[in-house]
C-alpha cells in the first residue's frame, strides 16, 4: 500500500490529524478514510475517491480536488477556502459550517449536499448541478443557469417578496373595480340629473 509522508494511503486510513500538506495525493482512495481535523491545504487530489470519508474540520485551503469523488462525506466544519472544486462529485455531502469562501464550484455535483451555515462569499457556481433536496445557507440564492430554472428552496423572503407582489396586483385589480364603478355610479347620477333638468324645463314651457 502506498505511503504518503510516512502516512498509508488506503480505503479507510486512519488519518485524523494527519499532516498531509502540499501532498501528491492524485488518483488515491481514500473512501471511507478518517482525515478528522487533518492537514491537506494545498494538496494534489486531483480524482481521488474519498467517498463516505469524514474530512470534518479538516485544512483545505487551497487543495486542487477537480474530478474527484466526495459522495456522502462529511466536510463539517472543513476549510475549503480557495480549494478547485472543478467537477467534484458532492452529491449528498455534508458541508454544514464549512468555509467555501472564493472556492471554485463550477460543473460541481451538490445534488442532496447540505450547505446550512456554509461560507460562499465569492464562491463560482458555474454550471453547478442542485436539486430540490439540496439545502443552501439561509438567504443564499444560487446564480440561475442561461435558459433554466434552478431548483432551489425559496427563502423566507422570497416568500414575503411574493406575497407582497400578489398583494399589489390585488390591490391594482381592485383599485380599478373601483374607479370604474365610480365611473358608471358617476354616469349614472348624471342621466338622472339630465332627465331631472329636462323634466323642469318641459313644465316651464
Amino acid at each position: 500500500m502506498p505511503k504518503v509522508n510516512g502516512y498509508e494511503i488506503e480505503r479507510g486510513a486512519d488519518l485524523r490529524n494527519a499532516n498531509l500538506k502540499n501532498a501528491n495525493l492524485s488518483d488515491a482512495i481514500l473512501s471511507e478514510a478518517d482525515l478528522i481535523d487533518a492537514d491537506l491545504s494545498g494538496a494534489n487530489l486531483k480524482n481521488a475517491n474519498l467517498t463516505d470519508s469524514d474530512l470534518s474540520g479538516a485544512i483545505l485551503t487551497g487543495v486542487d480536488l477537480t474530478d474527484s469523488h466526495l459522495y456522502r462525506a462529511i466536510l463539517t466544519s472543513a476549510d475549503l477556502s480557495g480549494a478547485i472544486l472543478t467537477g467534484v462529485d458532492l452529491t449528498e455531502a455534508h458541508l454544514i459550517n464549512a468555509n467555501l469562501s472564493e472556492a471554485n464550484l463550477t460543473d460541481a455535483d451538490l445534488s442532496g449536499a447540505d450547505l446550512r451555515g456554509a461560507d460562499l462569499s465569492g464562491a463560482k457556481l458555474g454550471g453547478s448541478l442542485w436539486d430540490s433536496s439540496t439545502i443552501w445557507p439561509d438567504g443564499f440564492i444560487p446564480p440561475k443557469r442561461e435558459g433554466e430554472t434552478a431548483h432551489t428552496q425559496p427563502t423566507e423572503i422570497d416568500l414575503l417578496k411574493q406575497q407582497l407582489s400578489e398583494l399589489t396586483k390585488m390591490n391594482a385589480a381592485q383599485q380599478n373595480q373601483f374607479t370604474l364603478q365610480q365611473q358608471r355610479r358617476t354616469m349614472f347620477a348624471l342621466g338622472i340629473m339630465g332627465i331631472l333638468v329636462g323634466t323642469k324645463l318641459s313644465g316651464y314651457w
